[in-house]
């Protein structure tokens, strides 16, 4: 696994204020009202590897392959002094911004992806892990729980239970949280939210209502931050207003309390008088319906496992997977880092790279186990139908039945009302009752016709023999 967190680069700083020493930072920043920041974060094609966090607030479960949040995580060292490149004696005080996290910290070497942003206050401490089970921590060898940020893309629309109509936003966070979105889809972002600074859970509100019907699509970023521990908050939340002049007034835009919302001393987290009353007021936090992930990103690897296979200056050019079942179309494969083009055989389970030569350098083979499908269950036979036939002091011992193809088995006779035998005979679709006598009495004989088993379904099966390995990398 690579090395979560580059302690080469902890001096790095980003933006054009620089820490002195191990003195604290700038109580604060003017900040413009355009999207300002790492400028725009190189989103991956596709996330195959065990670097990618899932859910880290385990919220909900994932909806798709195409809904969600992407996103990076900075870690802002209070221990580490930029300058000098050499440790603090005490910690200095984070950043109450956070600009100041994501300028100031390191972009850990992860893939995060959320499937929304519903984190009422809670104690957070147990960290990111990743796909494969893989801590994050700290360059002390401390799991990150604080003085981290978020820097988070999304695609903002309407699910199909929501009606169009104008939308005012806001955002319940602790610490400081933004939204920023591209309203004319032009790469211009606007802040729209900003509850920005180092506070308890803290309401805030958009100053003017946003537009939405059922063919919007709205680019959005959401930078978060939690400085000191042990309490976070991160929920999205947007309530439907009559129209684009309508009042936004709303009496919790600015006021803040760690119990004012929730009750975080019980788990889950209990809702408070202030945010049911925000609910009754139209408030509602968005679902993972609402999310998808940025353009760019083809599928969110939370919903499958993923692996990555490292081969050091192998001397063939055949590679077998250590998983089964891959979906080929996540197969990438890097040869020294560089994509390149593969071909899957699933009779080996093998990946044949043809422009690798024997010790030309490392591959690297990114892939997603597809999930295992349980065999289909038997089918259950369909009863066949049941008959009675009575016959009142028959002349003759064999009675011939009305329905043809009787199961044998379930053939009862009965003379005048006691069990009594009788001999199946399938050519003349008969029954001879032996104890019976001329003029004797009445024979009731019930039977059934055999039960019959449906057809299976036919799947969706691989397609027809003889096709091509598919082709996978570039």
């Amino acid at each position: 696994m690579k090395n979560l967190i580059k302690n080469a680069i902890h001096g790095l700083i980003l933006g054009s204020a620089m820490i002195a020493g191990c003195e604290n930072p700038p109580a604060g920043i003017q900040v413009s009202n355009t999207y300002v920041g790492i400028q725009n974060l190189s989103r991956p094609t596709s996330v195959t590897s065990t670097n990618a966090v899932c859910d880290p607030f385990g919220t909900s479960q994932v909806s798709d392959q195409v809904s969600g949040l992407w996103g990076k995580v900075f870690y802002w060292d209070p221990w580490w002094d930029p300058v000098t490149q050499t440790a603090c004696t005490t910690a200095r005080q984070g950043p109450n911004y956070i600009q100041g996290y994501i300028d100031q910290g390191t972009m850990m070497d992860v893939e995060l992806f959320l499937n929304q942003l519903n984190v009422p206050t809670r104690p957070f401490n147990q960290g990111f892990v990743t796909q494969d089970g893989t801590q994050l921590l700290t360059p002390k060898g401390d799991t990150l729980y604080e003085y981290f940020a978020l820097q988070l893309e999304t695609v903002l629309k309407l699910s199909y239970s929501d009606s169009p109509g104008y939308y005012q936003f806001g955002i319940l966070a602790d610490d400081g949280a933004v939204l920023y979105i591209d309203e004319q889809n032009n790469g211009n972002f606007a802040k729209i939210v900003d509850d920005d600074g180092t506070h308890p859970t803290r309401m805030g509100c958009a100053p003017r209502a946003i537009y939405f019907d059922q063919n919007t699509r709205i680019p959005a970023r959401i930078n978060y931050y939690q400085g000191p521990r042990y309490h976070i908050a991160s929920m999205l939340m947007w309530r439907k207003v009559d129209s684009a002049t309508a009042s936004l007034s709303e009496v919790q835009c600015g006021q803040e309390g760690n119990s004012m919302y929730f009750d975080s001393t019980v788990t889950p987290s209990k809702a408070q008088p202030a945010y049911l009353a925000m609910l009754s007021r139209g408030w509602h936090v968005l679902n993972p319906s609402n999310y998808l992930l940025p353009d760019g990103l083809d599928k969110n690897p939370c919903t499958q496992s993923c692996f990555t296979d490292s081969f050091q200056q192998p001397s063939w050019n055949t590679f077998v997977l250590s998983k089964d079942n891959p979906d080929p179309q996540s197969v990438k494969v890097k040869v020294n880092g560089v994509l390149v083009q593969g071909i899957y055989d699933s009779t080996l389970n093998a990946v044949y790279v043809p422009s690798y030569q024997p010790g030309q350098g490392n591959v690297e083979i990114g892939f997603c186990v597809l999930p295992v499908v349980p065999p289909a269950p038997a089918p259950t036979p369909v009863p066949g139908a049941c008959f009675t036939d009575s016959f009142a002091n028959s002349a003759s011992n064999v009675f011939m039945l009305t329905n043809t193809n009787p199961d044998a088995t379930t053939i009862v006779v009965t003379l005048n009302g006691l069990v009594t035998a009788g001999n199946y005979d399938p050519n003349s679709n008969s029954v001879t009752v032996p104890t019976y006598s001329r003029g004797s009495g009445t024979v009731i004989i019930n039977y059934c016709q055999p039960a019959s088993v449906p057809p299976p379904s036919s799947g969706g099966g691989s397609g027809g023999g003889g096709s091509s390995p598919p082709v996978v990398g570039v």
